[in-house]
């Protein structure tokens, strides 16, 4: 039975497809991953180091017979406006990688870009070098643009919202 408890956790494959959402007050930030496993769940946050943690919540989804992972969520609480934090997510000893993000500022204009399926004729959207005639619009191909299209908005937008479908 130990072994297997010890084999269990060796095995847990760290968090995926980590998300981060705006809370339901200012002073709150909603983040959610998948696991593979029903592991116990929390988010660790701070300004710099990671000093505070909420506990997540985690939920069976099954999508493909005999395939079933896990969805978790918790809630970053006690926010100071506009200003910068680190967070990781996980559980049981496994954990994502250490990301960042500012806090929503409370005071207007506010700069949103929103954007969705643009198709390959509007490929350019994303930057100067991609147009219909483009073989390939990628990293690679944007590199040298920080100007011109969505990739002109990194870091100037206070809210980035993709509507789907970016195949």
């Amino acid at each position: 039975m130990l072994i297997s408890a010890l084999l269990g956790s060796a095995l847990a494959a760290p968090p995926t497809q980590v998300h981060l959402a705006l809370g339901k007050t200012p002073d709150t930030m909603a983040v959610a991953w998948a696991t593979a496993d029903a592991a116990d769940s929390e988010v660790q946050w701070g300004q710099g180091t990671l000093t505070a943690s909420s506990p997540g919540d985690s939920r069976p989804f099954t999508q493909d017979p005999n395939r079933t992972w896990y969805t978790h969520t918790a809630i970053i609480t006690g926010l100071q406006p506009d200003t910068a934090y680190s967070y990781r997510v996980g559980g049981s000893g496994e954990f994502s990688p250490v990301y960042n993000f500012t806090s929503p500022r409370t005071k207007a204009p506010f700069r949103h870009v929103i954007y969705g399926d643009m198709g390959a004729a509007s490929a350019f959207s994303l930057c100067s070098a991609c147009t219909s005639s483009s073989p390939v619009c990628d990293a690679a191909a944007c590199a040298g643009n920080t100007t011109a299209g969505l990739v002109g908005e990194v870091g100037k937008a206070d809210i980035i919202v993709h509507m789907g479908d970016f195949a």
